[in-house]
């Protein structure tokens, strides 16, 4: 008797169907999002080093758009916005996609002693990567009070559409100096404002042009709110930190790993 045979689609279906690599759960290291990160493709994996290759940052950011929105689901599994992350949850993601995408302990990190400059790689393990959450600084809760009480406003960091409407108007405007750049920034980090009238918290929804005037028309003291705000925030994100001992002379070493070369190997 004849062996039944199978087609190319009927191999492709049955690998796509086995699951090899479990879909992880993930906190957002900035709006505390659980996110649902399944194990990414070769074909995908290749197309985003060539654009690493190419040093296109514009399209190294657009690739990672497309990852995001093809691996990372919500908790209702729906793709999720890549445009609306910060760029530290973008950076989580590309890492715990890389991460849980093949066996890690078949990863190694090249490494040079500053000491002795011997050269030795070193098994990627998972204590290396942390993960720190977003805290307010101590003392604020994300709103700052403005004109007197008059006027709130809710601070937030720049996510990813945040930049792309910023870089455009900065392009747009034609502003050069960095004290104009740095006011659109500050700008787009406005991202509630409310008129406070008897109790009450009236929403006012500004585009980016008019937030830019609005700040402009600040006295320096609230100005100087909103930049102590940042100014205090404390480092947060993913990080992946190489510590190990120097096999040749026994030096204790240690290095951030960038995450565009953890996602390379």
């Amino acid at each position: 008797m004849d062996k039944p045979s199978m087609s190319f689609s009927d191999l492709k279906k049955l690998y796509a169907t086995t699951k090899i690599f479990q879909d992880k759960k993930v906190e957002l290291c900035y709006s505390n999002d659980i996110i649902q990160v399944k194990s990414m493709k070769v074909k995908d994996k290749k197309e985003f080093l060539k654009c690493v290759e190419l040093k296109d940052d514009e399209q190294i950011e657009k690739n990672i758009d497309v990852l995001i929105e093809k691996y990372c689901m919500d908790k209702n599994g729906e793709p999720i916005n890549p445009k609306k992350l910060v760029e530290n949850e973008r950076q989580q993601l590309l890492v715990e996609l890389r991460a849980n995408s093949s066996d890690l302990s078949t990863v190694t990190i090249p490494h040079q002693c500053i000491k002795c400059q011997h050269i030795q790689e070193f098994p990627l393990k998972t204590d290396y990567i942390v993960v720190n959450n977003f805290k307010n600084p101590e003392g604020y809760d994300g709103f700052i009070d403005l004109a007197k009480d008059r006027i709130k406003v809710k601070l937030g960091q720049l996510n990813r559409q945040d930049n792309i409407d910023v870089g455009e108007y900065i392009k747009n405007a034609k502003l050069t100096n960095d004290h104009d750049t740095k006011i659109v920034f500050l700008a787009a980090t406005l991202k509630e404002i409310y008129i406070q009238e008897d109790d009450v918290s009236i929403p006012v929804d500004l585009k980016i042009a008019e937030k830019v005037a609005f700040i402009e028309n600040f006295n320096l003291n609230d100005l100087e709110k909103i930049e102590t705000y940042f100014e205090k925030i404390e480092d947060y994100g993913i990080k992946i930190v190489l510590k190990e001992k120097c096999q040749k002379c026994g030096e204790d070493t240690q290095e951030d790993i960038n995450v565009i070369r953890f996602f390379m190997n």
